[in-house]
């Protein structure tokens, strides 16, 4: 039994020996491979995935970076300060043109000298309410056994009232009959007026009054009437219209005789000498006549080059650190002060004004200063600087909030105004005119594209 058991026992343990290696045996063969399978499978991978995703990560964040290098853009427009520059000056106009120190004292300019004499008759005579002599018809009864005749001018007075009328013609009444004829009172007004009458005809013999006498059925009138009145302040009206209308006229003809030539409307002198209206003043008329003898003195130049001389003038004016920009629009005005007719010369009073602005340089500014700023402290930078009105700072594109770092990618201009007049609207040159027949004498090596003015003969 002892035998048995020991047998049994190590037996077990022989067999449990021999299992436990197998198992064993199997596990350490197993194990391994298990372990092995894991790590490919869950780490390799997802290693790999890592790398790849930071790999296009870093390339992705590098092409997004140089394309918002490359895209992002800043215009800064500048717009600098302005000064009103003026200037008011007399120049002499002569017969040529004289420079001294390099400024033009003396512009050429030319004197024309016109005789004129012409008639006009008006017609538009102005009505007006007058006083005037009464008159009507009456109606001359005879009861004589003879005609009666009466001489113009004969006297007539209404029964009760002091009044004369006067006949205006020869009226012979008839062998008991009767004849109408026009009377016309002595003095003038409503008085005049008189009411159907009987009349007395005054230097008759006073035995024929009882049978000669006039009668009027209707009343007498035009003691106060309204009619064209010929004034004295009107017939002034009238010299001076017709002494203005002969101005303008001649300058007109000057104007298109010679082409370039500036006649400016004030710069016309006229001399009247006599305008006389074939009418008196306080006479009812419907027209007037006028005769008119005036001379007319005017000086011409050419515009352009007064333009030239106020400009340069202007520009004197503006300060150190500023540009001339133009001038300002119909500000250029001149006007003719006074002649010297036997000298052939004149002076002219001429005013300008124009703009200037600060000399401003866009690449006097560091851009390095400005890398990182926004729109409003970029703007606030330039502001800063006297020569400088205002800043405008733009972005682009849409997502630039910013000054970019890169310099050439920041853009500073200027905005200046665009010239309004220079050298101005009359600057194109005229064809050159004739020399007098005097200069051509006494010169004749004149160039021929020289500008000179004409002769007034």
């Amino acid at each position: 039994m002892a035998a048995n058991k020991r047998t049994t026992k190590r037996t077990d343990r022989t067999s449990a020996k021999r299992t436990s290696p197998r198992k064993s045996s199997s596990s350490s063969t197993r194990a391994p491979s298990s372990k092995k399978k894991r790590k490919r499978t869950s780490s390799f991978p997802w290693r790999v995935v890592l790398i790849a995703f930071l790999s296009v990560l870093v390339v992705f964040g590098g092409i997004v970076a140089a394309i918002y290098l490359s895209l992002a853009q800043a215009v800064i427009t500048l717009v600098p300060v302005q000064q009103q520059v003026t200037t008011t000056f007399q120049l002499d106009l002569g017969e040529d043109t004289v420079v001294e120190e390099g400024q033009t004292v003396r512009l050429a300019g030319t004197l024309f000298d016109r005789q004129i004499e012409e008639t006009k008759t008006i017609e538009q005579i102005d009505k007006q309410e007058i006083e005037s002599q009464a008159r009507g018809t009456v109606r001359f009864v005879n009861n004589k056994n003879g005609p009666v005749r009466l001489i113009a001018g004969t006297q007539l007075k209404p029964e009760g009232r002091d009044l004369i009328f006067r006949t205006q013609d020869v009226v012979v009444i008839p062998t008991e009959g009767t004849v109408e004829a026009e009377i016309v009172a002595d003095d003038i007004g409503e008085i005049g007026q008189v009411p159907a009458s009987k009349w007395e005809i005054i230097k008759l013999a006073e035995a024929w009054k009882v049978d000669v006498y006039a009668k009027s059925d209707d009343a007498m009138k035009g003691g106060r009437v309204t009619t064209e009145v010929l004034t004295e302040p009107q017939i002034e009206v009238f010299r001076e219209q017709f002494t203005n209308e002969l101005r303008d006229r001649v300058l007109r003809e000057l104007v298109s005789e010679h082409p370039g030539l500036t006649f400016p409307e004030n710069g016309a002198i006229v001399e009247v000498g006599q305008v006389d209206a074939n009418v008196p003043a306080g006479v009812r008329a419907t027209d007037v006549t006028l005769t008119a003898n005036i001379r007319l003195v005017a000086f011409a130049f050419y515009e352009h080059a007064l333009l030239d001389v106020a400009l340069q003038r202007l520009k004197q004016k503006v300060q150190d650190g500023y540009v001339f920009q133009g001038v300002t629009p119909d500000s250029f005005s001149y006007v003719i002060d006074a002649y010297n007719v036997e000298a052939g010369t004149a002076t002219v009073t001429v005013s300008i004004a124009g703009t200037a602005i600060a000399d401003v340089n866009p690449s006097s500014f560091d851009r390095e200063t400005l890398v990182g700023r926004d729109a409003l402290e970029a703007a606030n930078y330039f502001e800063q600087f006297e020569t400088i009105e205002s800043a405008d700072v733009y972005f682009t594109p849409f997502w630039t909030d910013t000054v970019p770092r890169l310099n050439s990618h920041t853009e500073i201009v200027v905005d200046e105004p665009d010239p309004t007049l220079e050298p101005g609207p009359e600057a194109v040159e005229p064809d050159p005119l004739p020399l007098p027949a005097s200069a051509i004498e006494e010169d004749s090596s004149t160039p021929p594209n020289e500008e000179t003015l004409p002769s007034t003969e």
